[in-house]
């Protein structure tokens, strides 16, 4: 599933969720300039997203962000994914990222053994 924010007549930013395997998923987001003000319709809608793919079965969302790049991290922190680790020169101009997980226990499916 993926969604797209437009302010105006303008494509502000477009983001995700896809499949990895049955229960975990992973989340995606790309942003121009947001406009002023709508930053909270964008994290409402986010989180809405989240929590249907919880619905749905994905027990396990991930999500990364470049170490150095503070927003991105306090947002994905704002939406309820957690700090899980750094990954270490993770993309092609080997910059470290955070891993994140957001985590609903409660979501019918495989349990490990």
């Amino acid at each position: 599933m993926s969604w797209s924010a437009i302010a105006g007549d303008t494509l502000v930013a477009c983001a995700g969720i896809v499949p990895v395997w049955q229960g975990r998923a992973a989340a995606w987001a790309l942003f121009g300039e947001i406009p002023r003000g709508c930053w909270t319709a964008i994290t409402r809608k986010v989180k809405h997203e989240i929590a249907d793919a919880h619905s749905a079965g994905w027990w396990r969302i991930e999500a990364t962000a470049r170490s150095d790049f503070a927003p991105a991290c306090r947002w994905l922190e704002m939406l309820g994914f957690e700090i899980e680790g750094l990954a270490k020169a993770y993309d092609l101009s080997r910059r470290d990222h955070i891993l994140f997980g957001h985590v609903a226990y409660d979501v019918p499916g495989p349990l490990p053994h």
